[in-house]
């Protein structure tokens, strides 16, 4: 965390005067890079560098592209995007950089979120859930956390627990338990708490994908 610190001072500082439009290029043709591979990190060490890249990208696109400019929103999905190629712990760390892009979708946030919730409680894959839960807690953390109710989190991941006979529901709502707990603000706390001893049982679940899912 705080080397990333570092490197975002450095990035957007007066040590990166003139070459403001280079660097954001260069960052953004790194996160497509990993994208378009469309292979999931190796280990825990390159999880958490890819993390990191994009995690900058999302950092400096922020500070260089201004309110209402039409960047912002390609900036948006380009990180949405990187996630699918991202393990758990490189999501935790890139999924709050799209925080600050939330208030710019205005009333499209609706409609994604519910794409992306659909996305983490019902993907067919560990990296499809992954990807949608992690994308759901970054942009909740910039909506604030009224938009934890708004948008029914709490009930869904309650209702994909409990689904006995499914268990793409059950790790979906570990996926966006977890996501929400580690990315979308203390405003989840309470509901975390409430929730956590079910996810613990799901632990032993003979799924599993669900075990995994419990353990991220």
């Amino acid at each position: 965390v705080a080397a990333i610190s570092v490197a975002r001072a450095a990035l957007t500082g007066p040590a990166a005067a003139g070459n403001e439009s280079a660097i954001l290029d260069a960052l953004a043709a790194a996160v497509d890079a990993d994208a378009a591979k469309g292979e999931q990190p190796m280990n825990r060490q390159e999880d958490h560098i890819r993390g990191a890249i994009v995690a900058l990208y999302g950092h400096v696109a922020n500070v260089q592209i201004p309110k209402e400019d039409a960047g912002r929103e390609a900036a948006l999905k380009r990180i949405i995007k990187a996630l699918k190629v991202l393990g758990d712990h490189g999501a935790f760390v890139a999924a709050p950089t799209l925080a600050p892009f939330a208030n710019d979708l205005g009333f499209a946030a609706g409609a994604l979120v519910g794409q992306l919730k659909s996305e983490a409680l019902t993907g067919a894959t560990a990296t499809e859930r992954r990807a949608g839960a992690a994308a759901v807690a970054g942009i909740l953390n910039g909506l604030g956390g009224a938009s934890i109710g708004t948008y029914g989190i709490v009930s869904a991941i309650t209702e994909s627990l409990a689904a006995k006979k499914d268990p793409v529901a059950r790790a979906g709502g570990c996926a966006l338990y977890t996501h929400m707990c580690r990315t979308a603000g203390r405003s989840f706390e309470p509901f975390a708490v409430g929730l956590a001893s079910v996810v613990f049982c799901m632990l032993g679940d003979q799924s599993g994908d669900v075990r995994a899912a419990a353990d991220a």
